[in-house]
């Protein structure tokens, strides 16, 4: 497969791969906005910005290369526009420059991997920067290259291999694992493809002991998450399953979406499993087409188990790395015995057509935007600095696919208007906002977690209104 890996027309993919990177890299600033002022990437850039330190969430410590801009930028005291553009820039750099490193070390086609994970099964979530399975796969694929690139420059020299290569793989598969559950699947499945692809270094006898700490790192992680506020109510679903359940997942809606949403939007990644698969099976390679075919199912089955019909933005981030296991064989199989030609072809139209439709998600989020200037607005004109929008039936949520961040999002746009002081619109249940004692507090930002004291505010970026009481109205007057 070294062969294979680094031939011409394998090369010329991973080129056209890397130019989709820097397209999404371009997104990245010309939608920095509508991503940076939606829920997640809001919350976290408001807390970096407030308390001053990074803000890793349920042990996901991968996520520190992306929030050391935004934390960089604030200590740098730079405009608050400045800081949310690099910290939307920073999840795409970080994508571009794993990318770069893995064709300089001649992974090819690990490079296009990881732009067909970006690509596929991807266009409202890409808006939603912040699920950390993606910075996970990143830091996952960088680590099997840096493996793999070692091994074929030391594969006479074990001590030397070893002296480089373990430590750096112990703390990058902490890292890719820890970062985010669903990459133990992943990077199990592409470990287990490289043994059947013969692959020399992981047919080794000194592989188990890179085996042996991947296996132990998973464990861990496993446990820990058990116990975490997030990932345990989601772990639940698996560890207690049952027969009954899985085969019902086949019928569930969740499925249903799947199918519908393969046929409407992500086809293009059908097209490129099926060819793989048959290239595997024309090929012989019966070990990987049942690899490829009982992993790509059995993450379907566990998709379905864990989670429930959402709206695109999440739920597709979390079926992204079906697309990453379904392309393999395609990567490995169909691309090395095309011409150089067609693989130009064939690429710039799977990404073309991929960043349609990622542009034609855009819209909604600009909606999104646009509501929030037009609520602002409208405080302006009413002289009103802070207001609770009471949330009785979730009629915002259509419109707005989320309402969680809005007290982040209305109160950041705010200071980039230069209010002053700034203003912030809340959308909360009327038990939070009793509970919350929003009618009789001036000093806090009111959010779905809770009061945010002013005096955790950082006056540079935001000016809160300490002095008057939240306005408090239905959401049709």
């Amino acid at each position: 497969m070294n062969t294979i890996s680094s031939s011409s027309s394998i090369k010329i993919a991973a080129q056209v791969a890397l130019g989709f990177l820097i397209a999404l890299l371009i997104g990245s600033i010309i939608f920095w906005k509508e991503r940076m002022l939606f829920s997640d990437a809001a919350f976290i850039s408001f807390r970096i910005i407030n308390y001053g330190t990074l803000q890793i969430q349920v042990d996901r410590y991968g996520a520190f290369i992306t929030q050391l801009f935004p934390y960089l930028a604030s200590k740098a005291h730079l405009p608050l526009a400045s800081v949310l553009l690099w910290y939307s820039i920073s999840f795409n750099l970080f994508y571009l420059v794993v990318g770069g490193l893995l064709y300089r070390l001649r992974q090819y086609s690990l490079t296009i991997l990881l732009a067909f994970y970006l690509s596929l099964y991807v266009s409202d979530t890409y808006f939603w920067t912040n699920n950390e399975v993606h910075q996970g796969i990143a830091w996952m694929l960088l680590n099997f290259g840096l493996l793999q690139y070692w091994y074929q420059r030391n594969e006479h020299h074990s001590k030397r291999f070893l002296l480089f290569a373990l430590p750096v793989f112990t703390i990058l598969t902490f890292i890719s694992i820890y970062t985010h559950p669903l990459v133990m699947i992943v990077f199990g499945f592409l470990w287990v493809f490289f043994v059947f692809a013969q692959q020399p270094f992981y047919r080794s006898r000194i592989s188990w002991l890179f085996i042996t700490i991947i296996i132990l790192i998973a464990v861990v992680k496993f446990l820990d998450s058990q116990n975490n506020w997030y990932d345990g109510g989601l772990l639940h679903n698996i560890t207690h399953t049952t027969l009954r359940a899985v085969l019902k997942t086949f019928t569930s809606s969740l499925a249903q979406d799947f199918i519908q949403g393969g046929w409407n939007n992500y086809w293009l990644l059908w097209l490129l499993f099926f060819s793989g698969s048959i290239a595997l099976w024309l090929q012989k390679k019966f070990l990987l087409f049942t690899l490829t075919l009982f992993s790509c199912l059995a993450y379907f089955i566990l998709i379905c188990l864990t989670f429930y019909p959402s709206k695109p933005f999440y739920i597709e981030s979390e079926w992204m790395s079906i697309s990453f296991m379904g392309t393999v064989g395609f990567v490995y199989y169909v691309l090395p015995k095309m011409s150089n030609k067609l693989v130009v072809l064939l690429m710039i139209t799977v990404f073309t057509i991929r960043l349609g439709f990622i542009c034609n998600s855009a819209n909604l989020f600009k909606e999104r935007i646009q509501f929030l200037e037009t609520t602002l607005d409208g405080m302006r004109q009413k002289k009103v600095t802070k207001l609770i929008v009471v949330n009785d039936h979730n009629q915002l949520e259509d419109k707005l696919l989320l309402t969680w961040g809005l007290p982040y999002e209305t109160l950041m746009l705010s200071a980039m208007k230069r209010d002053t002081p700034n203003r912030t619109m809340s959308y909360l249940l009327k038990e939070k906002i009793n509970e919350a004692n929003a009618l009789q507090t001036k000093d806090a930002l009111m959010t779905a977690f809770g009061p945010f004291n002013h005096q955790n505010i950082n006056s540079y970026y935001f000016q809160l209104d300490t002095t008057t009481f939240y306005k408090v109205q239905e959401l049709n007057n």
